[in-house]
């Protein structure tokens, strides 16, 4: 019994740097806005995440075993989705004026 302990600690520490991180990602995703112009997207989708990994530490917490292993795979996949589509985003450039015609 003392191994299924040993991986309930695991999987609570490794939980615990889980949200931490998420935590980090909302304060980077806020601060790229605010500083660089970043998408608003990346605010919202990083609170949905951390709303998200609260509600499945919640779950694991009350061993609702039915609604946090789901719900895990949930945060997982979205978490993916928007590293990729964070990843991919590129700032959109500055409209540079063409050359104008001079005037007779």
């Amino acid at each position: 019994m003392s191994k299924v302990r040993l991986a309930f600690d695991l999987h609570r520490e490794n939980a615990t740097f889980a949200g931490v991180v998420v935590m980090i990602w909302v304060a980077a995703a806020i601060l790229t806005r605010a500083l660089a112009g970043g998408p608003p997207r990346a605010v919202s989708a990083s609170v949905g995440i951390l709303l998200l990994v609260t509600l499945q530490a919640f779950a694991g917490f009350r061993h609702l075993t039915a609604v946090h292993v789901p719900l895990g795979t949930v945060v997982i996949t979205l978490s993916v989705l928007a590293t990729v589509r964070i990843w991919r985003w590129q700032p959109r450039q500055a409209a540079t004026p063409g050359p104008t015609a001079s005037r007779p």
